[in-house]
């Protein structure tokens, strides 16, 4: 998911908050730089002094084939709590990510499961938008019409030949 530029409210200050789309972006592209990703490593780990950022960037490759296992399981289960559950086995299988995945296995499924309801709940909302666009543009195509007709009429045009020129019933006009 793209970032989000919208705030959500926290508490009754109404303080602005990122919504977690817009965190989770900036922290994907901020630590997508290895040498921030390297930063980050050193803070949480630093008695590693053997650190380098060909090291870490493992943990990227190990990302990538995270996301083929993942995007395999969705296309076998569908975006379900069996699709989440099967990926972290496959990856603590293959020691990918394994002591991470071990100790927060729980936490991972929960955001899997919220980021698949957000994207469903995206998804409805922006096929309502298409529906009801549509929808408005038929109203206002209709009226145009009426209107359209309306002049005609007015300027002594028959029914029958403005039905007949607009693809209309005599009715409709």
């Amino acid at each position: 998911m793209n970032a989000e530029s919208s705030c959500v409210s926290n508490d009754s200050r109404k303080d602005p908050v990122a919504k977690y789309t817009a965190k989770d972006s900036v922290f994907t592209n901020l630590f997508s730089d290895p040498k921030y990703l390297l930063q980050l490593y050193k803070a949480l780990h630093p008695e590693d002094l053997d650190a380098t950022e060909e090291n870490i960037s493992n943990v990227t490759i190990q990302n990538i084939l995270l996301d083929q296992s993942y995007n395999e399981q969705i296309k076998l289960h569908g975006r379900t709590r069996e699709a989440v559950l099967e990926t972290i086995r496959i990856c603590r299988n293959s020691n990918i990510l394994k002591d991470y995945l071990e100790s927060r296995e729980q936490e991972v499924v929960n955001i899997m499961m919220t980021l698949f309801d957000e994207e469903y709940i995206l998804k409805t909302y922006i096929e309502q938008e298409k529906r009801d666009a549509a929808e408005e543009a038929e109203r206002k195509a209709k009226e145009a019409a009426k209107e359209t007709a309306r002049k005609l009429y007015q300027k002594g045009t028959s029914v029958a030949d403005i039905a007949d020129a607009m693809s209309l019933t005599e009715e409709e006009i």
